[in-house]
């Protein structure tokens, strides 16, 4: 039997997550039964990464592992007003809220992000949203446990 292409490894294990680190793959892939040194795996890995990364860049689309981190982050972010209650910027908080915004479009893009707030917004807020979050969530892990 013939060892499986390290190409086809590396993608299938950086389509689901593009952030795995080069070791962790190289570490995967061994388990598939990639049998290739590990430098040659390793520049697999970051070109394969690179042409992912730039994919997502020009068609705007997120590989799954991202959109469940970016919902997930953005369920969990606090909302802190950005003035003052004498009308003044709070440049702390918005400082902080650019940093998680920033943090964010890391790890999904822009593109996820904006579908996320547009998702919020038309859910009717955060609170009904993150119901709706909950209930697929749910309805996932039952249909993977099935």
């Amino acid at each position: 039997m013939t060892a499986p292409s390290i190409s086809t490894v590396v993608r299938e294990l950086l389509t689901g997550d593009i952030n795995m680190t080069a070791d962790d793959i190289i570490q995967k892939a061994r388990t598939r039964g990639v049998t290739a040194p590990p430098v040659s795996i390793r520049d697999v890995v970051y070109n394969i990464r690179s042409e992912l990364k730039k994919r997502i860049a020009v068609t705007g689309t997120v590989l799954p592992k991202q959109k469940q981190a970016v919902a997930a982050a953005a369920a969990a972010a606090p909302i802190a007003p950005s003035v003052h209650a004498n009308g003044t910027p709070d440049l702390a908080t918005v400082f902080g809220n650019v940093t998680l915004v920033s943090q964010l479009v890391e790890k999904g893009g822009v593109t996820l992000l904006r579908e996320v707030a547009e998702a919020v917004q038309v859910c009717g807020g955060t609170e009904t949203f993150l119901k709706h979050l909950d209930l697929v969530a749910g309805i996932r892990a039952s249909e993977k446990t099935a």
